[in-house]
């Protein structure tokens, strides 16, 4: 049985909107098929790549304004 995002990543998703031009949307679409992913999961998945891990604090999930600030740098 596959996990729940809240078991997956210790935390709840939280609703967005994003734009993408259409180029952008075809190219993501694309690549969520191939990894067999929903585009937000593989939006979650390519952000999580990317951020660092000694930015996140040790004691846990980071707040809104760690993250933030955490792009900052």
């Amino acid at each position: 049985m596959p996990q729940t995002a809240k078991q997956a990543y210790g935390e709840k998703k939280t609703k967005t909107s994003v734009g993408f031009t259409l180029t952008a949307m075809t190219f993501l679409d694309k690549m969520a098929r191939e990894e067999n992913l929903s585009r937000s999961e593989l939006l979650e998945r390519m952000v999580r790549e990317k951020m660092e891990i000694s930015t996140l604090p040790k004691e846990g999930v980071p707040t809104q304004a760690q993250c933030w600030n955490s792009l900052k740098n």
